[in-house]
């Protein structure tokens, strides 16, 4: 068995992403579970977080013209490995999807629920009916752009 290669790339565009590298071959990469990742300065240093580049969609494989494409490059340090298979697995393929099925209107399991979690806990009931409360006194704002 090969070992899982990863690719980091820098697009045209200015982003960036990260993802798993699945063919290199002629004019087009493969990459499966593609992250963006963004960098902002902070009073601390630079921040860096990532979103799934692919939130609409089931299929996590994308293809990239490589004349879409200003830098390229393969591997990763042991670390962000970790860090790139930890956000696919929870945020990918973990609440993401439980979010996709919940505005589907499918019925969420037990086996969707974090370790430990107990839906029929009074104080969670509590925190419910409190934010609820406070949604209802407040006047809706909102600008969508």
């Amino acid at each position: 068995m090969t070992e899982k290669q990863y690719a980091t790339i820098k697009l045209i565009s200015g982003q960036e992403v990260l993802g798993s590298l699945l063919s290199n071959k002629e004019g087009t990469l493969i990459i499966e579970n593609p992250i963006l990742i963004h960098r902002s300065m902070t009073p601390i240093g630079i921040q860096v977080t990532c979103t799934p580049w692919l939130m609409f969609s089931d299929n996590q494989t994308i293809s990239l013209e490589k004349d879409k494409i200003v830098a390229f490059n393969v591997g990763l340090d042991d670390n962000s490995k970790d860090q790139y298979e930890a956000f696919v697995k929870e945020v990918i393929h973990g609440d993401l999807k439980l979010a996709k099925r919940e505005v589907r209107g499918a019925e969420i399991g037990p086996d969707d629920l974090p370790p430990g979690f107990d839906p029929d806990d009074p104080a969670l009931k509590e925190l419910e009916d409190s934010i609820k409360a406070y949604f209802e006194q407040r006047s809706a704002n909102t600008v969508l752009h």
